[in-house]
């Protein structure tokens, strides 16, 4: 009988182990592969002539519960190899990394149209940012009980967090919980009522506004 063929290849075995799982159609997920891993099995399937998997199969799935960790890598593959839903899926985990910090190499595989959506994501998030927290708390109708210097110290109280909020290191990712840090302690520095009020409506109004914006690409 003869002896079995052995092949050397140049991947490593836990590459292998995926490259094998998702070109027999196996499901890969109790082994939790990691990017590079994923990575690697995607460039064998081209290297060795196999189709890459289709949008809805495991391995992008797989590759997705890892934008979290690495968003900017897990999107670059996805926009490398044209995986629409990979891309959004990630996206949104990268509005909490700096677009600065991305290589030369990270924006090649990315390629231009990815690239320039995911930059239209990010600036486009801090413009509307901007916009929606340009507005003044609106006064209310003059009453004997506030006084001029309330609702001064409203208006200053509110443009200085406003300021705060637009510059922070990723204002792109600011939560409702940020905004409401930021903008909550206003109320303790007014006594008039009144001025509380709208102040609340503002509040109201901002983080709804803010929640309506989208958070992927």
């Amino acid at each position: 009988m003869a002896s079995p063929s052995i092949i050397a290849v140049d991947e490593t075995s836990e590459v292998l182990n995926i490259l094998l799982h998702v070109t027999y159609n196996i499901s890969a997920q109790k082994y939790g592969p990691r990017v590079d891993a994923i990575s690697g099995a995607l460039s064998a399937l081209v290297k060795y002539g196999l189709p890459v998997p289709e949008a809805g199969s495991e391995v992008w799935a797989l590759l997705l519960r890892q934008a979290h960790e690495d968003p900017v890598r897990v999107y670059a593959l996805g926009a490398s190899y044209v995986m629409e839903n990979v891309c959004i899926g990630a996206s949104e985990h990268t509005l909490k990394v700096s677009l600065s910090s991305l290589s030369e190499s990270q924006a090649v595989e990315i390629g231009p149209l990815y690239l320039r959506r995911l930059f239209f994501l990010h600036l486009g998030r801090v413009e509307a940012l901007r916009r929606i927290l340009r507005a003044a708390v609106e006064d209310h109708s003059p009453a004997t009980s506030c006084s001029g210097e309330d609702r001064e110290t409203l208006h200053r109280h509110w443009r200085a967090a406003r300021a705060e909020i637009l510059s922070k290191d990723l204002p792109q990712n600011t939560s409702e919980a940020d905004m409401l840090s930021t903008l909550g302690p206003i109320f303790s520095s007014i006594v008039c009522i009144q001025c509380k009020e709208q102040l609340q409506r503002r509040v109201d109004a901002v983080i709804r506004d803010w929640g309506r914006i989208k958070r992927s690409i």
